[in-house]
This record gives structure tokens, sequence and C-alpha cells, in this order.
């Protein structure tokens, strides 16, 4: 590919056939294209079956009629175009949709549902927390090379849902909860209850929200360790010392955070 990637239709794994498997990259992946309505049970059996094989599923659907029941359950992305029986659409021509974004709401009347994510049984608690919307848009062939190139990553969001979002915004959700989002196999990971959520969520970390910082355990697995980290409040870059989030880099400000590495700049 135009990428230095590597596709191959109908690769077979143990179990069975990747519809689009995309190799050379750092995530070995797996975009399964679903033109047709199909069981959440088969779904969910494929998922599995493809992820032991080694590669991060991720469908791809473009069903228009009714959301199907799956979605959200699996790493997903949408498509702008429907008909694909006349001709293949040309490179460049459809999008990849229902892209996650990453938003800061103070929890507050009015956002969330009126109760903290953070724990189900309080009342909005005034503090700021992350949340998820899916109304981002990308090139399919730009969505696919940042999912091989762990740009765009999984994340499980409060409620259990899944989304696509960049590598930075993951990031900025586990700094902001203490460590959640991972996408497991399981609808819901283990923290989650599905009356209540993660009752386990841990504080913000970043200074700018104003949360008390705390030392925190980051799971990412571009930090490059589980351990315990010391917050800091200050940018590391020599001279500057402006308020700052973590990156696996280190602690940057918004002037000095570390940019997407390929592709060179998120396409939308």
């Amino acid at each position: 590919t135009g990428y230095g990637l590597t596709a191959a239709t109908e690769f077979p794994v143990a179990g069975g056939r990747l519809d689009v498997a995309i190799t050379g990259g750092q995530v070995a992946t797996d975009i399964e294209v679903q033109h047709t309505a199909i069981a959440q049970a088969t779904v969910t059996r494929r998922t599995k079956t493809y992820y032991s094989a080694g590669f991060l599923p991720v469908w791809f659907n473009d069903a228009t009629e009714a959301r199907p029941k799956w979605l959200r359950t699996v790493p997903f992305m949408g498509s702008s175009v429907t008909d694909w029986t006349s001709a293949m659409p040309k490179p460049g021509t459809v999008n990849a949709t229902g892209l996650g974004y990453l938003r800061e709401l103070r929890c507050q009347v009015g956002t969330f549902g009126g109760s903290c994510p953070q724990n189900r049984r309080r009342f909005h608690c005034g503090n700021v927390h992350p949340a998820i919307t899916g109304g981002r848009n990308a090139a399919v062939e730009d969505a696919a090379a940042m999912i091989a190139g762990a740009e765009l990553v999984p994340l499980r969001d409060w409620y259990g849902n899944v989304f696509l979002v960049r590598a930075a915004d993951f990031r900025q959700w586990q700094e902001m909860t203490g460590g959640l989002g991972t996408w497991t196999l399981e609808r819901r990971a283990a923290n989650h209850s599905k009356r209540y959520g993660p009752p386990q969520a841990g504080r913000c970390v970043n200074p700018v929200h104003n949360q008390t910082a705390v030392t925190g355990r980051l799971t990412y697995a571009d930090l490059g360790s589980s351990g315990s980290v010391v917050v800091q409040h200050q940018c590391g870059t020599p001279g500057c010392g402006q308020g700052a989030r973590l990156y696996p880099a280190g602690w940057r400000c918004e002037e000095h955070k570390p940019r997407p590495r390929t592709p060179a700049e998120w396409p939308i």
C-alpha cells in the first residue's frame, strides 16, 4: 500500500479467514467488511477468533436500515458509501464514519445523564470527566493505516461502548480516569457493572482540571511500564514550565506535545 503496509484479502488463520489482513505496521489489523446483517453472536465469536490469531479485528459496516445490535460492542467503523453493487468505489472516495473523539465535560446538571460517570451512585460531582462522541470521519484507507500504525486505537468508555479514537485521546482518557479505557474481548470490562459502570475509577492526574493530583497507575502500552508514575505539574521541555499532560515522551504542554508519527497528520 502507499503507507508501507501489506494488505491481503481472505487471509487464512486458525478458525477462519480475515476479510482484509493488514501487516507491516505496529498493530496487525483485520478489517471485517460487513455489507449484510449479521448476528451479534457471530460478530462476538469471529472477533474472539481473529483476536486470538494475533490481529485486532475492526468491523467496517455500511448498513443504514437499522442500527446493528453489535454496534459499539467491538471496534467499529461506519461507511459513507452504502451502494457497493454497481462498482467498487475509487480510492479516497469512501469515508470511515463514527470515529470517536474526546471531550472534557464538567459533571453537572445536563451532562452525563445527570449522574456522575465516575461513581453512578452519586449525583453530579462538579469535576471534569472525559466523554467520547462518535462524530469524526476519515478516508477509509487513512483510517485503516492509522489503526495499523497505532494512531487509532479502541477505547471502552464509561458505559461499556467501544470507539476508535486517536492514541492521544486514549492517553488523555487514561490520564483523567486513573487508567481506565482499555478494550477487552468481554462485553464489559471487569471493573464495569451494568448499572453503575466503573466504580474504581481513579482521580484525574492533570493539574489543569481542578482535581487533586495524585500518583496514578497508567497502563497504556506506550508508557513502557504499568508501575506507579509520579505526577508532575510542568512541561518537561527545558525552559517551558507550562501546565502539562502525560504523553509517552513525558509531561508536555499543548505547545510541546508530541505530533502524530504516521500518517503525519490526522486526516480530518
